[in-house]
């Protein structure tokens, strides 16, 4: 994982109530910080499964994505090559991966491309504003007004 990847907090619940899922990465190379052939994943990144089951980026935005969430200090990642997510059940989250313009209060998001300075300025799967694909949740908290990170509450189950 990248050396700012914990700027993706779970708010509420607390996260012994929500339920994770480890899979298998399709590309061992995501979860290098140092390799520069790829851009790694990020704590507060989406994934989706592919056709065998593993986690890559997510970007067909019209099916469902789950934010990348690691344990602190799980330095297993890398070897194990599997990828936790949290899978099943609503929560509120604070985030570095979405798009700066999402400044509306209670806004619907989706995930889709994002490229902003916090979170490395290279693309990711993060938070833009719904244009109409499948809905992951809404704003509760604005940037400007939490620490430069954006709080959702994620309703997608």
């Amino acid at each position: 994982m990248a050396s700012f990847d914990r700027q993706f907090e779970v708010v509420r619940p607390s996260l012994d109530k929500l339920t994770r899922m480890s899979l298998e990465v399709a590309d061992g190379r995501l979860l290098d910080p140092s390799n520069t052939a790829v851009v790694p994943f990020i704590d507060g990144e989406f994934a989706q499964e592919d056709a065998t089951y593993k986690w890559v980026r997510a970007a067909d935005f019209a099916r469902p994505s789950s934010a990348i969430l690691e344990w602190r200090g799980d330095t297993g990642v890398q070897a194990s090559r599997k990828l936790s997510v949290l899978r099943v059940g609503g929560y509120e989250a604070d985030t570095i991966v979405f798009d700066p313009a999402l400044t509306t209060l209670g806004a619907a998001v989706q995930v889709g491309v994002v490229n902003n300075a916090a979170s490395g300025s290279v693309n990711r799967a993060g938070l833009i504003a719904s244009g109409g694909g499948l809905i992951l949740g809404y704003i509760t908290r604005v940037s400007a007004s939490n620490g430069g990170r954006l709080r959702f509450l994620q309703t997608q189950v």
